[in-house]
């Protein structure tokens, strides 16, 4: 629950914000800024919140270490629960969806995810239900080379998952078994 001195603060700044862009409103927008403020406060404050509220659920770009891309590149990382990077905090038992936006250097036919973990130095292969990149990820096979293309999954972290610190290796290999892209990137498991 927010404290009454956040909520105001959060109200304060979404108000400084909305006077910074009121100088390049329309008429028309002008006029539902206008009715915006002649809401009952209590009202302001609760649209203030939602849209605040809303707006930091959004997905983070994550940084990654880049562990031997060869025939890709790898330009961001977005995992839905997250929220910071140092490291992202996940939910044990709860769905993840993951996108990677990436650019393939060559034609590629055929793509498969690999995972694995690494807890307390112990390396595991994370079981993939459908490894298969160009079904289901939201790629079409085949992938022009120099074209961006994103892959999401839906990831489960599992409930019986260890507490602590994970390193989650991804690897998406094209049809040759080499590395479109390859990155390492640490989690908090909570």
């Amino acid at each position: 629950m927010m404290s009454p001195d956040s909520v105001q603060y959060i109200y304060s700044k979404a108000l400084q914000e909305v006077a910074i862009q009121v100088s390049t409103l329309s008429s028309i927008q002008l006029s539902e800024v206008y009715i915006f403020f002649k809401m009952k406060p209590a009202i302001r404050l609760a649209l203030v919140v939602i849209i605040a509220t809303v707006t930091s659920i959004q997905a983070m770009k994550l940084k990654f270490t880049d562990c031997g891309s060869k025939v890709g590149k790898l330009v961001s990382v977005d995992v839905d629960q997250c929220t910071s990077d140092d490291p992202c905090s996940l939910k044990r038992g709860t769905n993840v969806t993951s996108t990677a936006t990436m650019i393939p250097l060559e034609e590629v036919t055929q793509a498969t995810i690999y995972m694995h973990a690494t807890v307390s130095g112990i390396t595991i292969p994370i079981d993939i239900p459908n490894p298969n990149a160009c079904s289901g990820h939201g790629l079409s096979c085949p992938l022009k080379s120099g074209e961006t293309v994103e892959l999401s999954m839906v990831l489960e972290v599992e409930a019986k998952f260890p507490r602590g610190k994970v390193i989650l290796k991804t690897e998406l290999k094209d049809q040759a078994k080499n590395d479109i892209f390859c990155n390492s990137i640490p989690f908090n498991l909570v």
